[in-house]
């Protein structure tokens, strides 16, 4: 038995900031040949330390200083290593992220991807050129980045469109959509990484035209759909955060949709 696999259950919050890191910078490895459980693991450098806490302390791990000396330029590099133990939780993860050893962005993974899965995306692998936003894909290939551009069309109302960067592909955000953006994802970001947001634009977290609570999203629903659904795994964060709906007719099987899709209209497509 390895002591040292972690078996605790995932918060839903710990779901979502790992199925946005993990698109990002981090990674889930096997540290060990014969090793079944993968850890999560990732490194940034020195200005992203206080980042670096977070997801050690925000996914219980450790977040450790690291300092490598380059003999050919003769200077001293440090980093800081997030890892946690392994889980068997992140069995899944690995699953429908992997392909063949190599990341690929599965319609599967993108089920936990919220708000605050976008908020740490950007976080990793945001910047801001000439005031337009951008997220770097360039590891991965074109369906990829079609799937993650369709999922954020449908769940946020957001548009990416793909901008090519020599071979790679990169998100590039719409400019109509950059407030709107920026309105979602603030109030996930830490302060010290708000210097990728563009300097002009004013943004207003957690702005809201009214206000839905669960109770009032499951009145709704019901006056919708009726009791086809068990409402039970709801929890209403705001109409672009995906809810749970257990289908009675399925065996209680798992339905992710946004608030904003099935609120819209009537939708049979189930």
């Amino acid at each position: 038995m390895n002591l040292y696999i972690m078996n605790t259950v995932l918060t839903q919050e710990q779901k979502e900031i790992l199925c946005g890191t993990l698109l990002g910078d981090s990674s889930l490895i096997y540290p060990s040949k014969g090793t079944k459980t993968p850890i999560f693991s990732c490194d940034h450098g020195p200005q992203q330390k206080e980042y670096s806490e977070l997801l050690a302390n925000k996914l219980n791990g450790r977040c450790v200083v690291r300092h490598r000396y380059d003999k050919r330029t003769q200077k001293t590099y440090t980093s800081y290593t997030v890892t946690t133990l392994s889980n068997t939780e992140y069995l899944k993860l690995y699953e429908n992220l992997y392909v063949n050893g190599k990341k690929c962005i599965t319609k599967d993974f993108l089920k936990n991807f919220t708000d605050v899965s976008l908020a740490y995306l950007y976080m990793d692998d945001g910047y801001t050129s000439h005031n337009t936003m951008f997220i770097c894909t360039d590891s991965y290939d074109e369906i990829s980045c079609e799937n993650l551009i369709e999922y954020c069309q449908e769940t946020f109302n957001i548009k990416f469109t793909k901008s090519k960067h020599g071979n790679n592909i990169r998100l590039r955000l719409c400019f109509d959509d950059r407030e709107k953006f920026i309105n979602l994802i603030s109030p996930y970001m830490m302060d010290e990484m708000k210097y990728k947001l563009p300097k002009n634009i004013e943004y207003h977290p957690h702005q809201n035209n009214f206000k839905i609570t669960t109770s009032s999203f499951i009145k709704r629903m019901k006056e919708m759909y009726g009791d086809i659904f068990d409402y039970s795994k709801v929890e209403y964060k705001n109409n672009y955060t995906p809810v749970c709906l257990l289908r009675k007719w399925d065996n209680n099987s798992e339905l992710w949709r946004t608030p904003q899709v099935l609120l819209r209209k009537k939708n049979k497509k189930f």
